[in-house]
């Protein structure tokens, strides 16, 4: 294999089970490109990096031997990749799964584009296989991340654009990225690292590029639900929005972020969850904001 030509794929499991299978068998089939797969095992409880060994025998795996967080655990991937001499590398969840051409499209776009840094597909909803999740996004004026749907807009949803951010979920990644602006920003532990990763990568003079006719499908939110629930995603989103709003905005813009974050992400969240009566949710909001104040990052919730 020619690996500057060849795509390394970088897949993080956490207690993925028959998902990461599904995924590594859809990577597998991956037309028009050779492809090398690197799975980063964070310290998952339930067989699951046994059966890739048993499926895969060829596979890389990589333990981390407890849960470093999905940055860390993707940076550990990358850092392979980049030894091993691939030019492009591929982050994807282990809930996910692409299309036969997928890589190809991705890869080609950064090879014939300059700027291009990153390269995303427009990845749908797997359990509503026809329903868009992510179509490109943007980042507003208050700091937060969105992604576009089909029909917002948009003049060719089928040509390809340039966009705001690349989400973790699926992209690819030219390795002079890294070379250039260094990897994930470990003290994220997980959520918002990839959008910091996209605006540092813009403001390095990178452009990321969304692919429609690129595929890709994304059981949403699987992480937290099929390990530790609801109050982990509020603790670290909270944190990590906080974190994201101070690296990257300041005068009027982050007094505008901070604003629209106390009334969107703090106080709509803590009377909405203690209506319900979930105050563990609370409580991980609440300490989400205080570990920020603080300076505790990285993986300080478990």
């Amino acid at each position: 294999m020619n690996h500057e030509k060849g795509v390394a794929c970088v897949v993080t499991d956490w207690n993925g089970g028959q998902r990461i299978l599904t995924c590594l068998r859809a990577l597998r089939e991956s037309e028009g490109v050779s492809v090398h797969l690197i799975v980063v095992d964070n310290g998952s409880s339930d067989g699951s990096p046994d059966a890739v060994k048993e499926e895969f025998p060829d596979v890389e795996v990589i333990a981390m031997g407890e849960n470093a967080g999905l940055a860390k655990a993707r940076n550990q991937g990358a850092r392979r990749a980049l030894r091993a001499g691939f030019s492009y590398i591929l982050f994807v969840d282990d809930d996910a799964r692409v299309g036969r051409t997928t890589l190809a499209l991705l890869q080609s776009t950064i090879r014939d584009s300059p700027r291009c840094g990153i390269a995303t597909p427009r990845i749908f909803d797997a359990r509503r296989s026809t329903r868009v999740w992510y179509d490109g996004g943007r980042v507003t004026c208050f700091g937060d991340p969105v992604h576009d749907l089909p029909g917002r807009g948009k003049p060719d949803e089928r040509k390809c654009r340039e966009v705001g951010f690349a989400t973790g979920c699926c992209s690819m990644i030219g390795g002079q990225v890294f070379e250039k602006i260094g990897f994930l920003d470990e003290d994220f532990f997980i959520y918002s690292e990839d959008v910091d990763f996209s605006l540092r990568a813009r403001a390095a003079g990178y452009s990321i590029i969304h692919v429609p006719d690129a595929s890709a499908w994304h059981e949403q939110s699987s992480a937290a639900k099929h390990n530790k629930g609801k109050w982990f995603r509020d603790y670290y989103v909270t944190r990590n929005k906080l974190l994201l709003y101070r690296k990257h905005y300041t005068g009027w813009q982050r007094s505008l972020t901070l604003l629209a974050f106390s009334i969107r992400w703090f106080l709509f969240p803590l009377a909405y969850t203690f209506v319900r009566g979930e105050w563990q949710r609370d409580l991980a909001i609440v300490r989400g904001v205080a570990d920020y104040r603080l300076g505790r990052f990285g993986g300080t919730y478990r």
